[in-house]
């Protein structure tokens, strides 16, 4: 996938790994595709551990509101 190391699958077409040079990269069709067609944004490793956190965040929100 465009040079990139993808090793995990989060679900459907969303695909996590690493670009090799220390950053994560996220994986997914709908993202705008590059010349290899696939959609990817790139995150420095801190960047991806506060989207991880904010997401497990958002995740819980979004459980609580279907319980209501």
């Amino acid at each position: 996938m465009g040079g990139y190391s993808v090793t995990d699958c989060a679900g459907g077409y969303l695909y996590v790994g690493t670009t090799g040079s220390g950053e994560v990269v996220l994986n997914h069709p709908d993202i705008d595709p590059d010349k290899d067609g696939n959609g990817h944004i790139v995150f420095s490793p801190e960047q991806a551990r506060r989207l991880a956190i904010l997401l497990a965040k958002k995740a819980r929100e979004a459980e609580l509101e279907m319980t209501k």
